[in-house]
């Protein structure tokens, strides 16, 4: 079913995904992320094709996602001694379907799921802005177009 939804040809490839969504998403309500590394969020639209519609219009769902980034050990190696390509790794996971991409859904989401006091990067998106209000360390970062300007983080692990 997994696979029909996102429309992915492969088992093997829906398979993979449906197993590490499920071991990021362990314990979903028992506790918050960000309490001891630095916390990611974005959000994305997902589904919804326009076809014969105006640019502007769509029928897709707003996604949001916060994941931990979390730092590889030195110690941490492979069998084939083989260096990571990235000195970090995902941790835990949070996803909700949201009604939109505005401040009060943002921030609600982050309040529920992240701990106080936390890292917490994010893109350049108008939304996140009123974060640092509630106690979070806020890290607005914008790595595509102009460095003034609100973008898009392509950060290492939310992409």
């Amino acid at each position: 079913q997994f696979q029909r939804q996102l429309g992915i040809s492969r088992y093997e490839t829906a398979f993979q995904t449906l197993h590490k969504l499920r071991a990021g998403m362990v314990r979903p309500d028992h506790d918050v992320i960000g309490a001891q590394y630095p916390v990611e969020v974005d959000e994305t639209l997902v589904d919804g094709r326009t076809r014969g519609e105006d640019r502007g219009v769509h029928h897709k769902a707003t996604v949001v996602g916060a994941v931990e980034v979390r730092p590889r050990r030195e110690a941490e190696s492979r069998a084939d001694a083989k260096p990571f390509k990235r000195p970090v790794y995902a941790g835990r996971l949070r996803l909700r379907l949201v009604p939109g991409r505005g401040a009060e859904h943002l921030t609600s989401f982050v309040k529920e799921n992240v701990a106080k006091g936390a890292v917490v990067r994010t893109d350049g998106w108008q939304g996140y802005d009123g974060l640092a209000k509630p106690g979070y360390a806020h890290e607005a970062i914008v790595l595509d177009g102009d460095p003034g300007a609100k973008g898009t983080m392509k950060g290492p692990l939310l992409n």
